[in-house]
């Protein structure tokens, strides 16, 4: 850890929220000091957040944190999966428990239907499955969707996520139980780290330069950094309590010892 480089080696830092800055609201040791010192260098800061809900509900929990940024400068799973029903041209789209979905389908020209409508023109139709989605509702309609040839995409397959009382199910473990249930289902996810998130991030930094990922899951923001080709610093403040196999570039027990390594004199 001796040459760890400082932050103004990065021209932009692509940091997770939950589990890293806060949990719940409640802030985590440094973040907010991290977040500060980063807006003041010459890095640019994007937070990029697999979280289903919408844009103002991960500000609000922010501020509660201590932590106040403008709005543009969080990037949602649901943005991400509007890009990718914009690339594959979806008219209309049916949504179960993604907020952050509906919110960025508003800014699009995207019908929002129930799953029924979708089988009167399953070729320009998409199901999007988040966290919150009813399971027993998904299933009622997931076998006819499939069958007529609709695609399920996700806001992400996060297996865990960092909670107030340590980390929760997230989406990947209902996407997993809905994929051995459903015949021929293949869900495809959206937000980190794969391809639909990594096009915005890198559409929205622009440019040339070495790239910081912090996230607490290996299994999301590590591996999201290897696909940007990034550096990762994982904090073990959320989803894992140690880096596992995953071979992040730093690990750290929370951001105020990243922000001592990273901006200390060398």
């Amino acid at each position: 850890m001796s040459d760890v480089p400082r932050l103004g080696r990065y021209r932009a830092v692509v940091c997770d929220v939950d589990g890293v800055l806060h949990v719940g609201g409640d802030p985590l040791p440094g973040a907010a000091a991290w977040i500060e010192t980063v807006r003041a260098s010459d890095a640019e800061l994007l937070l990029v957040t697999n979280a289903s809900w919408e844009r103002e509900v991960t500000l609000a929990r922010l501020a509660a944190a201590g932590i106040v940024v403008p709005g543009e400068l969080v990037v949602t799973s649901g943005e991400a999966v509007v890009d990718e029903l914009a690339r594959l041209t979806i008219r209309r789209v049916a949504v179960m428990g993604a907020g952050s979905v509906t919110e960025a389908l508003a800014d699009s020209d995207i019908v929002v239907v129930a799953p029924g409508e979708l089988l009167a023109d399953p070729s320009r139709s998409a199901l999007v499955l988040g966290v919150a989605a009813d399971r027993r509702v998904a299933l009622r309609w997931l076998g006819r969707l499939v069958e007529a040839g609709v695609p399920v995409l996700s806001t992400n397959r996060d297996m865990v996520y960092a909670g107030s009382a340590g980390p929760e199910v997230g989406t990947g473990t209902l996407i997993g139980e809905l994929e051995r249930l459903v015949p021929g289902l293949a869900v495809r996810a959206c937000g980190k780290p794969f391809a639909p998130m990594a096009r915005i991030v890198l559409s929205r930094l622009g440019g040339d330069g070495p790239i910081l990922v912090v996230g607490d899951n290996p299994d999301v923001d590590v591996a999201f950094a290897r696909r940007l080709g990034a550096d990762s610093l994982l904090v073990l403040t959320g989803a894992a309590d140690d880096a596992g196999e995953s071979h992040p570039t730093f690990v750290v027990d929370d951001l105020e010892r990243a922000l001592e390594m990273m901006v200390g004199d060398p």
